[in-house]
Order: structure tokens, then sequence, then C-alpha cells
């Protein structure tokens, strides 16, 4: 009496979910195979009470035990191994995912910055133009106005409204250089040209800009006679920065510029007799 109430109490949660898993037609098939291996355990535990009198079924159903308890043993590791395959594979499509997002916006974010480069360097290019040309404007008239005659103290007015429209002017032409370094767009033009001629070409700028912070000083050496193939406007604005950052910032009183060819490399070296940089 006692046999069959408790069957039934083990049987029926078996077959319940194991039908309803049947009906579930999305379910994986490991899931509806556990569910009929379930089904067949569960009918078992209901006839057991009226086939334990019979020896042959009693074999029968104890050997039906152990091969669904084997079966569900393995029919499970199965399902966690599923179940876990599925979880990498949801956390791997969701890395994808994000990953691919990331990489076109850091892809959106590059054209945006490459559009802003490619404006600044355009309306940098176009100031520099349209400042160039009232400069250069300025800077012939003071000229005309220097071989008139003047007085001492016009004419010394004069020599610094020349000195400071040279000094304007390569501001002007320093904002154009680095618009140009980056967008990227700097070119060359070498030509044959004497080192001799680029320090000349220096000195000259300087000697005519009037009275100078420091007494330039050229370091004469043998490699002025030789020639090289290089851009000379690239390397007399190179000097002029060097230059121009000296008399800005020293406060010696002379300054040594030396360009020599060492190693088919052009070395531009100025060295001025001020303090420095402090140690700490």
């Amino acid at each position: 009496l006692i046999a069959l109430p408790l069957a039934i109490a083990v049987a029926a949660p078996q077959v319940s979910f194991a039908l309803k898993a049947l009906k579930n037609r999305q379910l994986h098939t490991l899931v509806r195979i556990f569910s009929i291996v379930l089904l067949v355990n569960g009918l078992h535990f209901i006839d057991y009470p009226f086939l334990r009198p019979i020896p042959e079924a009693a074999i029968f159903g104890y050997s039906l035990v152990i091969a669904t308890s084997m079966l569900f043993g393995v029919l499970l590791q199965c399902v966690i191994n599923n179940f876990l395959a599925d979880e990498l594979t949801l956390q791997l499509r969701n890395e994808v995912s994000n990953h691919q997002k990331t990489s076109l916006e850091r892809e959106q974010a590059l054209v945006v910055a490459e559009q802003a480069l490619r404006a600044k360097a355009v309306f940098l290019a176009n100031v520099s133009h349209h400042l160039r040309t009232p400069i250069n404007g300025i800077m012939g008239l003071n000229d005309l106005l220097l071989d008139s005659p003047l007085k001492p103290e016009q004419q010394h007015l004069v020599q610094h409204i020349r000195a400071s429209s040279n000094e304007l002017l390569s501001m002007v032409d320093n904002v154009l250089t680095i618009s140009l370094l980056e967008s990227e767009k700097v070119k060359l033009y070498p030509k044959a040209v004497s080192i001799q001629q680029l320090v000349n070409d220096v000195f000259d700028h300087y000697a005519s800009s009037g009275p100078l912070q420091l007494r330039l000083i050229n370091q004469v050496n043998a490699s002025h006679s030789q020639w090289i193939y290089a851009d000379s406007l690239k390397i007399r604005r190179i000097c002029f920065n060097l230059i121009d950052n000296a008399l800005k910032h020293s406060e010696g009183t002379f300054a040594t510029v030396d360009l020599s060819l060492v190693d088919s490399t052009l070395h531009i070296t100025l060295i001025d007799d001020g303090k420095g940089v402090a140690p700490e």
C-alpha cells in the first residue's frame, strides 16, 4: 500500500516535466532527449511496485534504473557543456559587436579629426597668404623710406619698423609651416647650393634688420666651399628660427652660427654665451 503512492509521488514530477518539455519544439535536441529519458524513468517508477514480485521483472527494472542513471549523467554533462558553449558564444558575439562598434567610432573620429586638420591647414594657409601681402607692402614702402633723406631720429624709427616687419613676417611664415607640417603637405624643392651662399644669406638677412641684441659670429670652416643638394629656403628658415630664439631668450652678448658638412649631412649649430637653462 505504501509502495504505490510513493512511486507515484516520485514519478509524477518527472513525467510532468518531461511532457511539458517535449511539447516545446524550440528546446535543444539534448534537452528533448533528456526529457524522454526522464519520462521513461518516471513511468518505470509507477510500474515498479507491480513488477517487484517477479524476479525477472525486478532485474529488468534495476537494469533500467542503472541504465537511466548512467544516461542521465552523460546527458546532464552534455547539457551543461552545451549551455556553457552557448554562453561563451553569446559573450564572444557581444565582444565582437562591441569591438566593431568601437572600431567604427574610432574610424569616424579619425575622419572627423582629419577633416578638421585639413580645414585648419586651409584656414591658416589663407590667413598667412593674406597677411603676407600687406606685410610685404609695408616692408617695401619702408625700404623706400629708408632710401630717402631722413633725420637720424626718423631713420632710427624706420629701422625699428623694418625689424618689426621682419619679425612679423617670420611669425606668419612659421604659422604657415606648422599648418603644412600638421597636414603633411610640406614639399621640398632641392637644388644645388653652396654652403657659403647659405651663410651669406643668413647674415645678410640680419644685417638689414638693424641693431641686434646679440653679435652674430660666423664660424668659418673648410666645408663652406662645398656644394649640397637641398632646399635652401627650408635651411634658411631653420637658421632664422634658431637665431630668433637666441635673440629673444639669450642674456649673453654674442652667438656663433656654424654650418658644417659632416658625412654628407649638414649640421646647423648655434652657441651663445648666455647662462642657459638651469640644471634643476
